[in-house]
């Protein structure tokens, strides 16, 4: 083009053109600069691997400066639950600028102005004259560092703020590429940080597990699903003298040296559940150890899935339980010695209640004819003396059949003969005259209800030994718990089919709460009072056994004033 025919107004328009292109080119040039600083920044920043996290954050803080041609800046992290920022750090020039004696570090949201609007906008917010007026400015207080332009944007995740970057005093003023190269380079930053606190929080879960993992007694390791052994737990060493990378070299290892005779029952539970993906199990078995030694493992193993919900193998968690197994081992021994002992007393208890109980009814019977003058009158002195002995010996043979009784009931073999007795004159009568010491001892009343029948006698079928053990049972535990002066009762109903008796005793009722276990065997009754008795809780539920061989049945009714044991016989 020949400048020198153009006219004047031509030539200004022509320059104009140039200008405005040498300013695109030079905007261009500043923006493709910035765009290099910027990614440059952030590679730096991708390769601080060895600085920790405040290390970065200031860094990143120093490039936004720099990116944006500003003075001074400042991050702040935000909380959009409490609306609170919290200053994580102002830049350098700042902190050596700004006279304010006890700098603040916590902000309300309601009590901050201009540079608030980022967070209440939601958007970069830029002010080029800081000083024109602005009906969000609050102004700042004396000795703050001055601020001549500011620009500041949100930094969003999950559609909320977490933080805001502040930048100011440019030379010249903000524009929307200073707000986009910020806004990018802050992304980026941003990115970089939250992978840094995502691998310090693994690089810490893994120390945590390691930690737990490496220094437990316990043998942990995880197999995946293709039987490979991922992880390995250092206490193998200790459990099996294998190391943990000859588990891991080897999966099938712990297959090898399960002891013989547990190799079937350890292959069956791999089949039925470290095949299956969705239970955990637990299992005891014995290996042999790398000096030949065999301990007994507790293992336990869970299935483990990702966040996905795909399986990932399985944890297993194996315990040397040999010194556990070899007590139990000891204690089943004792139990079986005990067991042993305990039958040889009971056969020996049960021989020697029946030897004994024979040659002292036929010395109870002699003693019966002599107190009937069967063998000629004897004088009073005699006589009482006899009658003395005749109510011991009876208690003695009633202490006998108890004792016989009471073996038969804890060995289980209560078997008998019924026949045909008069239950007063061969039960009833003859147990009370056993107690009767005691029964004149304790000023005890006996109310007798069995009823007015013309001979005096009630007919029954069944054991008369057995069912004197019942109504000896039945009137001693009258006796103890209904206390000195109580009145005792036992009464006799005809039901047609059979028989209604029962025992009465004026005493404390028996609590409501232990009246389960009043037949039950070795429940014993433990009742608040002076006249609590001891005893091995086999009285009642021996007698609940005899009467349910004879067909009947017994319970327990409280009285308002006193305990009745009830029982029927068949006729």
């Amino acid at each position: 083009m020949e400048y020198n025919n153009l006219s004047r107004d031509e030539l200004i328009l022509e320059l104009n053109r140039f200008k405005s292109l040498f300013e695109d080119c030079l905007r261009k040039s500043n923006n493709d600069m910035r765009h290099e600083l910027r990614l440059d920044a952030l590679f730096r920043l991708i390769h601080m691997n060895d600085k920790d996290y405040n290390e970065v954050m200031d860094f990143g803080l120093d490039e936004a400066i720099k990116l944006t041609n500003s003075k001074i800046g400042y991050i702040f992290y935000y909380n959009e639950d409490t609306c609170q920022f919290k200053i994580y750090s102002w830049s350098k020039d700042v902190m050596e600028q700004c006279r304010i004696m006890e700098k603040q570090t916590i902000y309300e949201l309601d009590k901050i102005g201009l540079w608030g609007e980022v967070v209440r906008q939601r958007k970069p917010i830029i002010t080029n004259d800081y000083y024109e007026p602005n009906p969000y400015k609050k102004g700042y207080p004396e000795g703050h560092v001055e601020i001549i332009r500011h620009m500041s944007i949100p930094i969003f995740r999950k559609n909320k703020i977490v933080a805001v970057i502040g930048v100011g005093n440019k030379e010249s003023h903000y524009t929307e590429t200073d707000v986009e190269q910020l806004w990018l380079f802050m992304d980026g930053l941003w990115n970089i940080l939250e992978k840094k606190q995502i691998e310090k929080a693994l690089r810490k879960s893994e120390d945590k597990f390691r930690t737990i993992a490496n220094f437990t007694h316990d043998w942990e390791y995880w197999e995946m699903p293709d039987g490979q052994i991922e992880y390995c737990s250092p206490s193998c060493k200790q459990i099996t003298g294998y190391s943990p990378d000859e588990f891991t070299n080897k999966g099938s290892l712990l297959k090898e040296i399960v002891h013989p005779e547990d190799k079937d029952l350890y292959n069956n539970h791999l089949k039925s559940v470290h095949l299956s993906k969705d239970f955990e199990s637990e299992l005891q078995f014995r290996i042999l150890r790398k000096d030949g030694e065999f301990r007994w493992i507790g293992h336990v193993c869970k299935p483990v899935f990702d966040m996905n919900g795909s399986f990932n193998g399985r944890r297993i968690s194996n315990r040397d339980i040999t010194e556990r197994k070899n007590k139990e081992i000891e204690i089943i021994k004792s139990q079986e010695q005990i067991g042993r002992l305990n039958k040889n007393i009971l056969k020996m208890l049960k021989v020697m209640s029946h030897d004994i109980r024979s040659p002292l009814i036929a010395v109870s019977a002699t003693l019966k004819l002599l107190l009937r003058g069967t063998y000629g009158q004897l004088d009073e002195g005699v006589y009482h003396t006899v009658n003395d002995l005749f109510f011991r010996l009876n208690h003695i043979i009633g202490f006998a059949e108890d004792c016989l009784a009471k073996a038969q009931a804890v060995d289980c073999e209560l078997h008998f003969e019924k026949n045909e007795i008069d239950l007063r004159n061969e039960v009833i009568e003859p147990v009370l005259m056993e107690f009767i010491p005691q029964i004149e001892d304790k000023g005890i009343f006996i109310d007798n209800r069995l009823g007015a029948i013309p001979t005096g006698s009630i007919r029954v079928n069944a054991n008369k030994m057995w069912l004197k053990v019942v109504y000896r049972n039945l009137f001693s535990n009258a006796i103890k718990y209904g206390g000195h002066g109580c009145t005792i009762a036992f009464g006799y109903e005809d039901h047609g089919n059979y028989y209604r008796f029962n025992v009465y005793n004026t005493g404390i009722p028996i609590p409501e709460n232990k009246r389960d276990i009043l037949f039950t065997k070795f429940g014993r009754i433990s009742q608040e009072s002076e006249m609590s008795q001891e005893g091995i809780g086999m009285g009642l539920y021996m007698t609940k056994e005899i009467i349910t061989e004879h067909g009947g049945t017994i319970w327990y009714e409280p009285r308002p004033f006193g305990n009745d044991f009830i029982f029927t016989l068949p006729k």
